[in-house]
């Protein structure tokens, strides 16, 4: 189960089997904290990040969840290049799910194969927005040979 919210408030927390549970909140990639179920009382996570919020009993079992959360005024712009041309941009919020447009080719030996982005990583369906930042993708084609020659030759016959 994941959260991605802008803040998170945890007001309380009980175990009505063990009273002298713990609740243990991991900031990924940074500290941890460990409360005691009755020290639980309006804690606030809303600096940026990623949180796994954990209640632990005493015999060891446990309920987690993952909270990401992401500051709404980080603000960014998505453009979208198709053949050395804008074909868009859309401001995007830190957090935000986006669909991206899946584009066709009046040339039928072409093959849209995605978006890719700076590092050479190819997006289909959606892409998550992370923490601000302007991000370029540009669309990848690739050519395919429709031939009769080049259907013989793949299949190991000659003409």
């Amino acid at each position: 189960m994941r959260f991605v919210v802008n803040s998170f408030v945890i007001n309380s927390a009980t175990n009505e089997l063990d009273p002298f549970g713990i609740v243990r909140i991991e900031i990924i990639g940074g500290d941890t904290r460990i409360y005691q179920l009755d020290e639980v009382e309006n804690i606030i996570l809303d600096q940026q990040g990623h949180y796994i919020v954990t209640m632990v009993d005493r015999l060891g079992n446990s309920f987690s969840i993952f909270v990401d959360i992401f500051t709404p005024s980080l603000v960014s712009n998505l453009i979208l290049i198709n053949n050395g041309e804008i074909h868009s941009t859309q401001l995007v919020s830190g957090g935000a799910r986006i669909d991206l447009p899946v584009l066709e080719s009046e040339n039928k030996n072409l093959r849209f194969m995605g978006w890719e982005d700076s590092v050479g990583r190819i997006h289909n369906g959606n892409i998550m927005f992370a923490f601000g930042g302007d991000t370029t993708l540009h669309a990848v084609w690739h050519y395919i040979e429709t031939t009769l020659r080049a259907l013989k030759q793949r299949e190991g016959s000659t003409l």
